[in-house]
């Protein structure tokens, strides 16, 4: 009985030592992942996939990366809008402000899509993804902040899409094997 048990504990122990270096080796992988994830989110599965991750890690380091850089943007966006407002009415009173065109394409569909019935869900959805996590989450904060899905739905969305974007990017890149 002896021996067993420091059968199982010599395997445990070689187990763990596998374990430990196999996450040493990909470290800077799995940074790499979590950096791209907190930056442009929609193309980071597809620049990590070429590396030897596998679609689950791809999707937590993404996605972790993605989350907290949510966070850090959406808790914080009030901050960086007061800061803009400060900037332009410092330009105004300098006589440096140049008016910038407030119409512009992507300006009209936002606010054409933030008031449709659908809006909040599309750009609670679908803003972080398309625009960069940092931009995405300060506009749906900026337009829904007073809501209380807005959080919860834009965190569970980024989480499911990680695992969305690296699934799909496995199965497009098993295509051409």
């Amino acid at each position: 009985m002896r021996q067993v048990l420091t059968l199982d504990a010599c395997c445990l122990l070689q187990l763990t030592h596998n374990l430990y270096k196999k996450t040493m080796e990909n470290l800077g992988l799995y940074s790499i992942a979590f950096l791209l994830g907190a930056v442009k989110f929609l193309f980071a599965a597809s620049i990590v996939s070429t590396t030897s991750l596998s679609s689950l890690e791809i999707a937590v380091s993404t996605g972790l990366g993605a989350v907290l850089s949510f966070n850090i943007f959406y808790w914080s966006s009030g901050y960086f809008m007061r800061i803009a407002k400060e900037k332009k009415i410092r330009a105004i009173y300098n006589g440096t402000y140049k008016k910038k065109n407030v119409f512009t394409k992507l300006n009209k569909w936002m606010v054409k899509t933030k008031k449709s019935k659908s809006g909040f869900w599309l750009i609670c959805l679908f803003a972080p993804l398309f625009l960069s996590i940092p931009l995405g989450s300060i506009i749906v904060a900026k337009f829904y902040r007073q809501q209380p899905l807005t959080y919860p739905v834009a965190i569970i969305s980024i989480s499911i899409l990680a695992f969305i974007l690296a699934y799909l990017n496995e199965a497009i890149f098993a295509l051409f094997k």
